[in-house]
C-alpha cells in the first residue's frame, strides 16, 4: 500500500507529483492561496515530523512539504544526469566504433589527389587531423591541375616519362623545378586557410613567415611520403613536385634545359643529395600510416622557428602543434596502444630530420638555427660535423686495406672490422671527437686545458659507448649479430677474434678470445636491454651524450668549480629535456622516458669501468696494446 509522504496517512492517488493524501494536498493549496508562510512550530521544538504529529503543526507540515519536493526533484536530476549520462557513453561507444571501422579502412590509405570527399565522417575524434587530411587532398589536386602546365609536349610523352598507376611522372628540369615550387607555394597558402581556420585571421606578414618558413619542411615530408608510396625500394629517387621526379643518376636529363655553363655552375655536389636516401630510409623504417602522416603535416607547417614571429604568431603556433598532437594521443589510445611514447617519438625523430634536411638546404635557416640553438641544438650540430669529418677520415682508413670486406646493408656502405680498424677508428674519432666536445659544451672554456683534458679522458670512452648502441638500434634494429664499432666499421657480436692479430694472445689465445666473448656478453647484459626499453629518440640521444658528462665524477683534487660548470650544464640538459618532452612530445607526464634516460646514463659509467677493468687485465695479462703508448695513457 502507498503511504502520504507528508502525514504516512494511507492513500491511493499521487497529487501535486508526489504520494499525498487529499488532506495535505488542499492544505499545501490554501497555503500557497495564502500567500503567508507557516512561521511556529506548536511544540516550539521544529520536530513535530519526528514525533509523528505532523498534521497538528502547520510548520512542520508545510516544510515536509518542502523537503519532499527539494528530494524529489534532486531524485529528478539525477535521474535525467544519469539517462544523459547513459546516452553519452552509448553515443561515445558507437562513435568509437565508426571510428574504428573508417580507421582501419583509411590508416593504410594513400592520400593524393583522387582521395578528396565533400563528405565528412559524421563524427570525429580528430576535426584538426581530418581537417589537414582533406586540404592536403585538395592541394594535391591544386598541384597536379597546376603542374599539367608546366610540361612541354615532348616531355609529356618522352622517353623520360614514369607510369605509375593513374600517375605520370617526368624528371624534372630546373625551369619546371622552379615553376612548380611556385605552384606549391601557392597551393600552400589554399592548404592552411582550409585547414588552419585561425590561420585567415593572422596579419598578411605573419601569414607569408608562415608558409616561407614550413615550406622546405612540408616540401621534404610529401616528398619522402609519396616516394616511399611508389618507389619504396628506389631510395635515390624523390619527388621535386607532384607530378616531376629528380634522382641524382640522373643529372643530365635535369639539366635539359640548362646551357652548358648553367651546368657547371648548378652542378650538385653529392653532399647535397645525401639527404635523400637518409631521409627515405628513415621514413621507409617509420612508415607513418595516413593518420600519423597528416599529423605530420600539420606539425611541419606549424615548425615556426623565426626571430620575427610575434606574440601573437607565437600563441596561434603553440596552439595548433597541441592541438595536434592531443589529436594523435587521442587516436593511439582508441586504437588500444597503451604504450604509444616510443611511436611518438620516432615521429618527432623524422620531423627532426626532415626540419635538419630544410634547414642544410637554406643558409639563412641554418644561420638562425646556430645562433638561437638550445643544448640540443648544439650538440646536434656539433655531433653531426663531427660525424662527418670521421666518416671522411674513416673512408682513406678502409680504402687503404686490401682486404676489406663489406658488411650487407640496404641504405649504408659497412665494413667488417679487422685488426687494424678499431685502432686506427678509434685516433681518428680521439682527434674529431675532442671538437665536438668543445663546441657541443662551449662552457668547458671556463675550466683550464688541464681540467678540459682530464674530464675528455673520462668522456671519451662513454661517448663511444653511448654512439655504438644508438647507431646500432638505428641501423640494425633489434638485430643481435652486430655492433657498431666506428662510423664505417662493424663487429660481429659472435666473432670474437676478427680484430686480433694473429700472433696476439701466443699461447693463450684461447683464453684471450674467451676473456673477449665474456666481456662482449658482459657489456650486452648491462645496456643492450636498457637501450631496446628506452627507444630513445634523436633528441634524447643528444642529451644523452650531455648527461654521460654530467654524471661523471670531477677528476681527482679537482678545484670545485668543475663540479659547478658540470652543475649547470646538467640543469640546461634537463630544463632543455623538459621543454621537448612537454612542448614537441606534448607528454604530461615524461617521467618515465626521463628516468630510463638517467638510467641509461648511469648503466654507460658501469659500462665504462667494465672496460677499464678489462683493458688493465688484457694490457697486463696478455700484453695487448703494446706498441699504442698514447692510448695505455689515456685508459691505465
Amino acid at each position: 500500500s502507498r503511504k502520504c509522504l507528508i502525514c504516512s496517512a494511507k492513500t491511493t492517488e499521487c497529487r501535486l507529483g508526489i504520494d499525498c493524501c487529499r488532506a495535505c494536498c488542499v492544505f499545501y493549496r490554501r497555503v500557497l492561496a495564502s500567500n503567508s508562510t507557516p512561521t511556529v512550530c506548536v511544540s516550539g521544538e521544529n520536530r513535530c515530523v519526528d514525533k509523528g504529529t505532523t498534521v497538528s503543526c502547520r510548520k512542520c507540515r508545510y516544510e515536509k512539504f518542502l523537503e519532499v519536493f527539494k528530494n524529489a526533484e534532486a531524485s529528478e536530476m539525477e535521474n535525467n544526469d544519469n539517462h544523459h549520462k547513459e546516452e553519452h557513453l552509448i553515443s561515445e561507444r558507437n562513435a568509437t566504433t565508426e571510428f574504428l571501422r573508417l580507421d582501419e579502412v583509411r590508416r593504410t590509405q594513400f592520400i593524393d589527389h583522387t582521395t578528396f570527399s565533400f563528405d565528412q565522417p559524421s563524427c570525429s575524434f580528430t576535426p584538426i587531423v581530418e581537417r589537414i587530411r582533406q586540404s592536403y587532398s585538395l592541394m594535391c589536386q591544386t598541384r597536379k591541375s597546376g603542374e599539367s602546365g608546366t610540361q612541354p609536349y615532348v616531355c609529356q610523352i618522352g622517353k623520360n616519362e614514369h607510369n605509375v598507376q593513374e600517375s605520370n611522372f617526368v624528371h624534372s628540369t630546373p625551369s619546371m623545378a622552379v615553376a612548380n615550387r611556385r605552384i606549391f607555394k601557392s597551393a600552400l597558402y589554399d592548404f592552411a586557410r582550409m585547414a588552419f581556420p585561425d590561420f585567415t585571421k593572422l596579419e598578411c606578414a605573419d601569414r607569408d613567415l608562415c608558409i616561407s618558413e614550413c615550406f622546405e619542411i612540408v616540401y621534404h615530408i610529401d616528398s619522402a611520403y609519396r616516394a616511399s608510396h611508389y618507389f619504396l625500394k628506389d631510395l635515390e629517387t624523390h619527388f621535386d613536385g607532384y607530378t616531376t621526379i629528380t634522382k641524382d643518376d640522373s643529372f643530365s636529363i635535369t639539366m635539359d634545359d640548362c646551357s652548358e655553363i648553367e651546368r657547371e655552375n648548378n652542378e650538385p655536389s653529392e653532399g647535397q643529395f645525401n639527404f635523400v636516401p637518409m631521409n627515405r630510409a628513415e621514413f621507409n623504417r617509420v612508415n607513418p600510416d595516413s593518420v600519423e602522416f597528416t599529423a605530420l603535416i600539420g606539425l611541419a607547417f606549424w615548425d615556426n622557428q623565426s626571430t620575427d614571429a610575434n606574440d601573437e604568431l607565437v600563441e596561434v603556433v603553440r596552439k595548433n602543434r597541441t592541438t595536434i598532437l592531443k589529436e594523435l594521443h587521442k587516436v593511439y589510445r582508441i586504437r588500444g596502444n597503451a604504450d604509444y611514447a616510443s611511436r611518438l617519438g620516432e615521429l618527432l625523430s623524422l620531423l627532426g630530420s626532415m626540419t635538419n634536411a630544410s634547414i642544410n638546404r637554406d643558409p639563412e635557416r641554418l644561420n638562425y638555427s646556430r645562433k638561437s640553438e638550445g643544448i640540443q641544438r648544439r650538440i646536434e650540430r656539433a655531433y653531426k660535423e663531427c660525424f662527418e669529418r670521421r666518416r671522411s677520415e674513416e673512408q682513406k682508413m678502409v680504402e687503404s686495406i686490401s682486404d676489406r670486406k663489406i658488411v650487407p646493408h640496404p641504405t649504408e656502405t659497412l665494413y667488417l672490422a679487422n685488426d687494424t680498424t678499431p685502432t686506427a677508428a678509434f685516433q681518428i674519432s680521439f682527434v674529431e671527437t675532442r671538437t665536438f666536445f668543445l663546441e657541443a659544451f662551449p662552457t668547458l672554456s671556463r675550466l683550464s686545458e688541464a681540467e678540459q683534458d682530464a674530464l675528455y679522458k673520462k668522456y671519451i670512452n662513454k661517448f663511444g659507448v653511448i654512439e655504438m648502441h644508438y647507431r646500432t638500434r638505428q641501423l640494425w634494429g633489434d638485430a643481435k649479430q652486430y655492433l657498431m664499432g666506428s662510423v664505417l666499421t662493424v663487429v660481429s657480436v659472435h666473432t670474437t677474434d676478427q680484430c686480433l692479430s694473429e700472433e696476439e694472445g701466443g699461447e693463450h689465445r684461447e683464453l684471450l678470445k674467451e676473456s673477449i666473448r665474456a666481456y662482449v656478453v658482459n657489456h650486452l647484459a648491462i645496456i643492450a636491454p636498457l637501450f631496446k626499453k628506452a627507444q630513445i629518440t634523436n633528441k634524447e640521444f643528444y642529451a644523452l651524450l650531455a648527461l654521460a658528462l654530467c654524471e661523471e665524477d670531477a677528476p681527482d683534487e679537482a678545484p670545485a668549480h668543475i663540479d659547478s660548470v658540470l652543475n649547470d650544464l646538467h640543469k640546461e640538459v634537463l630544463h632543455d629535456l623538459q621543454r621537448y618532452y612537454k612542448e614537441e612530445m606534448d607528454l604530461d607526464d615524461f617521467s618515465v622516458r626521463l628516468g630510463n634516460l638517467i638510467t641509461l646514463s648511469y648503466c654507460i659509467r658501469e659500462c665504462d669501468w667494465l672496460f677499464l677493468e678489462y683493458f688493465r687485465m688484457h694490457t697486463a695479462v696478455f700484453d695487448q696494446y703494446k706498441a699504442e703508448e698514447a692510448i695505455k695513457k689515456l685508459f691505465l
